[in-house]
């Protein structure tokens, strides 16, 4: 059963003053919640049409650029399966909890080594405690300098490079670590038998598939380099727009949402995961439908006007960027990090 209360409510609610009128959107709502499984299953066949695509032709045409065009298609895609596995730790995929539990570990946790469970765990402490000292993101990236915002340009800029090069994954250890099958096996949130067995079984299918292919070599580096370099991008990025540099005085501006333009929807926020403050107010709307939800929310008077709304990520003068970055600040700013 859902949550109907979680629908109407939203977890900022619980915890943050309430600015929208919730009554006067039940109707709207409780209608955006009801899930579309075959847009979801859609959503992910898409995307591994492009990874496939994009494997296929790096081997057929053997050439570095190709190679590099190829990594930048799958690691998109990557983040996109992730993007997935979030809407199936909310059970959005599927109206079966087993079903959507099955897809989102077979065809988007399992092929980056995480677990929808582990990650359910992590992410709905999260929503129940968003910013406060319980809550495990915070925590995670507490204390790490790549994780204190606001930065000069110039050291964010340093930041950026260092994750592109893959030389920052010290800083996102603590983050997806939680989310990991292999190093939870035998930790305290052990991942559940069900999904180590699953797991392990998958991985043991690629294997023997890719024993039967003289490029097996190849496709592993076309998976795994972009997954450990510009994924580290995406993520920072998206992250730092979801959850950092923001007022959180009550339910409208505890999170932001951005913007984005064509460019940054395919490579920063496909599926709609730019709109981060209406799902944390209703976690209970599938991605397909929180475009349609914050248009909703846009002829609230209230929300039009108090919510943390951003126009792009990557605009210098106007966008995300140029909430995070200042030109000059003094050693006690240098050493915060606004939220």
């Amino acid at each position: 059963m859902k949550n109907i209360s979680n629908d109407l409510i939203g977890d900022l609610a619980l915890t943050r003053k309430i600015v929208l009128n919730r009554e006067d959107l039940r109707d709207d709502v409780m209608a955006l919640t009801k899930l579309q499984p075959w847009r979801s299953l859609l959503a992910v066949a898409h995307q591994w049409f492009w990874i496939c695509l994009s494997l296929v032709c790096g081997i057929a045409f053997n050439h570095w650029a190709v190679y590099l065009l190829a990594g930048l298609v799958i690691v998109t895609r990557q983040h996109a399966l992730g993007v997935l596995m979030h809407e199936g730790v909310h059970y959005a995929l599927h109206r079966s909890r087993k079903w959507n539990d099955f897809i989102s570990n077979l065809f988007c946790a399992f092929p980056v080594g995480m677990s929808t469970a582990l990650y359910r765990d992590y992410h709905l402490k999260h929503h129940r405690h968003l910013n406060t000292e319980k809550d495990p993101q915070l925590v995670s990236n507490d204390g790490h300098k790549t994780w204190i915002w606001p930065k000069k340009k110039s050291e964010a800029a340093k930041v950026f490079l260092g994750d592109a090069l893959g030389l920052n994954g010290l800083s996102f250890a603590p983050i997806f670590i939680p989310w990991m099958v292999v190093p939870n096996i035998f930790s305290k949130t052990k991942t559940p038998r069900k999904e180590v067995f699953g797991f392990f079984a998958f991985v043991l299918g690629v294997g023997i598939l890719l024993s039967f292919s003289s490029n097996w070599i190849t496709i592993l580096l076309m998976w795994f380099i972009p997954l450990a370099t510009v994924m580290n991008v995406i993520f920072r990025i998206r992250g730092i727009a979801e959850h950092f540099c923001i007022a959180d005085r009550d339910e409208l501006d505890a999170t932001r949402t951005v913007l984005p333009t064509t460019f940054e929807k395919i490579i920063l926020a496909p599926l709609s995961v730019n709109f981060h403050l209406e799902h944390h107010l209703f976690p209970s709307v599938p991605f397909y439908r929180l475009n349609e939800l914050h248009h909703l929310l846009m002829t609230v008077p209230d929300f039009k006007e108090k919510a943390h709304l951003t126009n792009t990520y990557l605009h210098l003068s106007k966008g995300l960027l140029s909430e995070i970055t200042i030109e000059n600040q003094d050693d006690g700013d240098a050493e915060r990090r606004a939220s």
